[in-house]
């Protein structure tokens, strides 16, 4: 054999399909590097402390010279069969690795002719156990090679798996001749033909093919697995693909996509795949060696409320026991490195908060009976840590504290998925700056009619009506009825709900009275003879009504932008629903609307329909009527309801322990506009617009997209390269 060295490919995925009685896979990268001598070559799914080393040049082949059958003793004492490498390991920890022999495009010669070895350079090969059977058969591993976007196939076989300690180099030969019992120069099996193939590196168990993550689900579904839902429809809910959805304490629905943690919520009529936001994958370690006290440097305790130091377990705990007091403590390091901030909060959830920085940036904040840690990778000797306990004005809960630590990892290490709390949020946002108008529950807006109040206690004998005319700028009152007194007549207009706010019947501005109570009256104001009618469709309705992004909207494509654009193209343009269609007018309606209730949204009650009603409430990317930026949105009401339909809302997958919104609207209510959201409990609740709450994005995976490894399990999530 001649020229028995190495290229190396372009990026490729490398599926492994184990030949004989069972079948199985296994997934790599490898990246391409020249024919030069001495390459080092990083593998994308292997860790870039792992490498593949050459002494030669170009490639493992066997040409007519020596396209002949030999024996294996003759073989495994030749150097003429033998191709020689080191695979370097300078991680901390070892590596489980696949050696593999991927033909090129180029190879004409059938790999059922040919017998391999691979041993370390140290061994001496011999007949035996040494030798794996034919290329391709019962050991042999039968994979297939696929460039990114598929654009090149070729076949490939794994020769052996091999673990590496840590900070190790092992150097390997690995032998190839073609068996002494296949045909040779006199048969047409192997005269003239050609072997020439890469040999490359991977990572990872035998596990399972690259397959649709619709697929999957659908599998998992016809399998029968309890937390996987066929939505069977609402009403007129039709799709061209079945819908799946999961539902319950799931813990096997977790993506690892664009280097962030995501769960899979339901798929689409189109076959995508719709995640959630789940934070960023913490490095897990074996164990923490906790700092001693005197390696806390530039301390600052509060003089009032310290935290104590526990020389036994290395913690610190605040002693902030006052309601409506904060206690903080901010140290330095004394050794710049990697260190984990291990916590534990117990106090009066939503209310009481332990909050952790960084220079001054905000690194999680805790509340309730929750455990946790944070890591501080490369963190400097500059670098200022700063911890607050802070109590509300209400009583204590638990034991009333925050207990933290500051180590230095130790041992093994793994990613894990297992967000909570604010880890699991990009941050947090309004869904709008304001609050003052049906319009502002939009996920858009345009035209805003703010509320009014009017204190009615001193007036009296003043007129409403039932309906109007307008003419020459002024409007008219019809069907009038006078309350004498408003204390005794607040709630005797839901039939007259247009005044002027006299005892006449004309004005040049109308008000349109949609709550009261025994003081005061709540209205919009009404111009150029327009009805409430048509306040509610230029707030809601009109074609028009999406000029203006909400607060969170803008929340969302700015992280987007500044996170994710690189992935874009993984991703579908599905429909992001923000409901608008109205459930009950009540008081909206000037025929009969009880001024003692509220304008409801099609999502007050509960409600499992996936439908978005309007076309300017089904945001995307190619909606003119209702424009997305990017191709990322915020999950509905119902997909959250179905969710946790007929399972316990304290254990579903949605529940962080954390308040964040949802794109559905829920009501407005005599001043304030309100919209869905998953309180820290894990239930649908109700939140004011402009209140500040978690931000948890969705996007949309597009139909065919493949996982490459992964069981979806927080430490083995669903890897989408």
């Amino acid at each position: 054999m001649k020229n028995r060295n190495i290229i190396l490919s372009v990026i490729v995925l490398l599926l492994i399909l184990c030949t004989g009685i069972s079948v199985s896979y296994a997934f790599f990268k490898i990246s391409k590097s020249t024919q030069d001598p001495n390459i080092t070559v990083n593998i994308d799914n292997v860790p870039a402390c792992v490498s593949l080393q050459m002494t030669n040049t170009n490639i493992v082949s066997i040409t007519n010279e020596y396209a002949v059958p030999i024996t294996d003793a003759k073989a495994l004492s030749s150097d003429v069969y033998k191709t020689s490498f080191d695979v370097i390991n300078n991680c901390d920890s070892s590596k489980d690795l696949t050696i593999l022999l991927a033909p090129t495009n180029s190879s004409t010669m059938p790999v059922s002719a040919l017998k391999y070895a691979l041993v370390e350079q140290s061994e001496v090969p011999s007949s035996g156990t040494l030798i794996s059977d034919k290329l391709g058969l019962n050991n042999g591993t039968k994979l297939e090679l696929k460039q990114k976007y598929n654009q090149d196939i070729s076949i490939g076989y794994s020769v052996g798996n091999k673990t590496v300690p840590a900070k190790t180099t092992k150097s390997y030969n690995l032998y190839l001749w073609i068996d002494e019992n296949e045909g040779g120069l006199g048969q047409n099996i192997t005269m003239n033909k050609l072997f020439e193939g890469y040999i490359v590196l991977g990572s990872g168990s035998l596990g399972t093919p690259p397959t649709p993550l619709y697929d999957t689900i659908q599998a998992k579904y016809n399998e029968g697995n309890t937390f996987v839902k066929l939505y069977d429809g609402e009403g007129s809910d039709t799709y061209t693909n079945s819908v799946y959805y999961y539902n319950g304490a799931v813990e096997d629905n977790n993506v690892l996509f664009a280097n962030f943690c995501w769960k899979m919520v339901r798929t689409t009529d189109t076959g995508g795949v719709k995640l959630i936001y789940n934070g960023t994958p913490k490095t897990i370690y074996e164990s923490v060696n906790p700092l001693e006290e005197s390696q806390y440097l530039n301390l600052s305790n509060d003089a009032n409320y310290p935290y104590t130091f526990d020389s036994t377990n290395k913690t610190w705990t605040s002693t902030n026991k006052t309601n409506s007091a904060t206690g903080t403590i901010t140290f330095t390091v004394a050794e710049a490195g990697d260190y984990i901030l291990s916590y534990t909060v117990s106090s009066e959830k939503n209310y009481d908060k332990a909050i952790f920085y960084k220079d001054g940036t905000k690194l999680g904040t805790y509340s309730g009976s929750v455990s946790g840690t944070i890591n501080l990778d490369g963190l400097t000797t500059s670098n200022v840590i700063k911890v607050e306990y802070t109590k509300d004005s209400s009583a204590a809960s638990g034991s009333d504290n925050v207990v933290f630590s500051l180590g230095k990892p130790s041992g093994n290490s793994y990613l894990t998925c297992n967000n909570t709390g604010t880890d699991s949020q990009i941050g947090t946002s309004k869904f709008n700056s304001s609050y003052t108008s049906p319009a502002y529950v939009g996920y858009m807006y345009n035209t805003v009619y703010t509320y009014s109040s009017k204190s009615m206690s001193s007036l009296s004998n003043i007129v409403f009506g039932n309906s109007f005319t307008y003419s020459g700028g002024t409007y008219t009152l019809t069907d009038t009825m006078t309350v004498a007194t408003w204390s005794s007549g607040y709630n005797t207009i839901n039939n007259n709900h247009y005044t002027c706010f006299t005892t006449g019947t004309t004005c040049p501005s109308l008000y349109y009275v949609y709550y009261t109570n025994s003081s005061t009256a709540y209205y919009i104001t009404l111009t150029g003879g327009k009805s409430v009618g048509d306040a509610l469709n230029e707030m809601l309705f009109a074609d028009d009504v999406n000029k203006t992004d909400s607060a969170i909207k803008t929340y969302i494509e700015t992280w987007y932008e500044n996170n994710m654009t690189a992935y874009t193209s993984y991703l579908e343009d599905t429909t992001y629903c923000n409901d608008r269609s109205i459930l009950n007018l009540n008081s909206w309606n000037p025929n009969g609307g009880d001024v003692r209730s509220y304008l409801q949204f099609k999502n007050y009650n509960t409600n499992y329909s996936l439908v978005c009603g309007s076309v300017t409430d089904q945001f995307r990317v190619g909606n003119t009527k209702a424009p997305l930026k990017y191709p990322v949105g915020l999950l509905t009401a119902p997909e959250v309801w179905l969710a946790y339909k007929d399972a316990s809302y304290s254990t579903y997958y949605l529940n962080t322990g954390n308040l964040y919104w949802l794109g559905s609207p829920y009501d407005f209510d005599y001043y304030s506009a309100v919209g869905r959201s998953v309180d820290s409990s894990g239930l649908m609740s109700n939140y004011y617009v402009n209140d500040s709450g978690g931000a948890r994005l969705a996007v949309s995976l597009k139909p065919g997209t493949e996982y490459i490894s992964g069981d979806g399990t927080y430490t083995s999530p669903f890897l989408i390269e």
